[in-house]
């Protein structure tokens, strides 16, 4: 997954999120500025803030033999800034690969909404990955959510992992 942005807001983050293999139930780990690489099989590659920016996270098979660790991968991207201007004018953009092809491209000012928030997250796409790493994309659960403490949302600042849009009680390590 791959985010860019242009001129302003200057600090933008991408979050992931997915399954630990051997877990029951099944926990979650964080891609994320402050842990970078949380497990083997997915890591951020630097924490970009300055503007246009880009970040980019990675998932890979976890043994080195082609097997992935199938589960519900969610990706967001956090306005860490939490400055004007919103996320309406940052020209941010989610591209989804499979390995060098693209699967999929989100832009922020196409999202529902998008004009009128002051939100600092933007949940963007939930990715199912099957253990021969083949992708699904599903968009549900996806728009604003804020990470002011006093709202319902994010309490953490963009630090907190979502809850799946499916349940996983057991995920097998390769």
């Amino acid at each position: 997954m791959v985010l860019t942005w242009g001129t302003g807001p200057c600090d933008l983050d991408a979050h992931l999120s997915g399954p630990i293999c051997g877990t029951t139930p099944a926990e979650r780990f964080h891609v994320n500025r402050l842990d970078m690489n949380p497990v083997p099989y997915a890591e951020l590659d630097e924490d970009q803030r300055h503007c246009p920016g880009r970040e980019e996270i990675t998932v890979r098979p976890a043994d080195g033999g082609g097997k992935w660790i199938a589960g519900e991968y969610d990706f967001w991207v956090h306005n860490y800034a939490e400055s004007a201007p919103e996320f309406g004018s940052s020209d941010a953009v989610v591209t989804v690969f499979s390995g060098a092809v693209q699967r999929a491209r989100y832009v922020v000012g196409s999202e529902p909404g998008v004009g009128s928030t002051e939100l600092d997250i933007w949940r963007v796409v939930n990715i199912m990955i099957d253990e021969d790493g083949t992708l699904t994309l599903n968009r549900e659960g996806r728009g604003f959510l804020s990470d002011d403490p006093e709202e319902p949302g994010d309490p953490q600042g963009g630090n907190v992992v979502p809850d799946p849009v499916t349940e996983t009680t057991f995920v097998d390590c390769p």
